[in-house]
């Protein structure tokens, strides 16, 4: 079962648009690349995310649900989170401890 299963079904039975991304860099184009060229790969892939579903429709709120969000992804930035909580007036749950425990 998908890890993100659970939380995909709740959004829908809450009449949600639910976009699932799933992003895989375990390409050989992508290791061969410095880790700059990465990070602006892997950005350009969650801009072209976004930019498709707001395409679709305007959203008056967002729900971002994923795995590796955390405090053990390469991208995450605590200070970041808070600057962006605070811009929408938005929450978060990080869940410490979590890892990769949720991983299938």
């Amino acid at each position: 079962m998908p890890v993100l299963y659970y939380p995909t079904k709740l959004m829908l039975s809450k009449q949600a648009d639910v976009l699932r991304v799933d992003y895989s860099y375990l390409n050989p184009e992508y290791e061969a690349l410095d880790e700059k060229e990465q990070e602006a790969w892997f950005d350009s892939d969650v801009m072209a995310s976004f930019e498709i579903a707001f395409r679709q429709r305007q959203y008056e709120k967002v729900t971002l649900i994923g795995k590796s969000l955390g405090t053990h992804d390469d991208h995450y930035n605590a200070d970041r989170l808070e600057e962006v909580k605070s811009a929408t007036e938005g929450t978060s749950l990080v869940v410490d401890g979590a890892d990769h425990s949720l991983s299938s």
